[in-house]
């Protein structure tokens, strides 16, 4: 339970920043015997990751006209908005692609 109250207190600030102007929700404001109830519900994991297989979405179910709308609005992304700045790379990758969804 000691281990797992501050990883609870992150995430949760974590997730109520995102909902401004509302008020942030706590977990001092939860009830102490609820809170140690739901904490019990948790089982906490840890993964060792080994491998990551990547897939590439790039429209390529969609006709042309649709393609490479998304391909100029993906370059057209600040790089400033925290996507990255491969954005340009990967729009260059979707209108690269020929009729059949294939890499010309």
């Amino acid at each position: 339970d000691d281990a797992l109250h501050p990883i609870l207190e992150r995430l949760s600030e974590n997730f109520e920043t995102r909902l401004t102007p509302k008020k942030p929700w706590t977990i001092t404001k939860m009830d102490q015997e609820i809170y140690s109830r739901m904490l019990r519900q948790i089982v906490p994991v840890a993964l060792d990751v080994t491998t990551i297989d990547a897939t590439w979405k790039l429209s390529q179910n969609k006709p042309d006209e649709v393609r490479l709308a998304a391909a100029g609005g993906l370059a057209a992304t600040d790089s400033d908005a925290g996507i990255g700045s491969e954005t340009e790379i990967l729009a260059g990758l979707m209108r690269g692609l020929d009729e059949n969804g294939k890499m010309g």
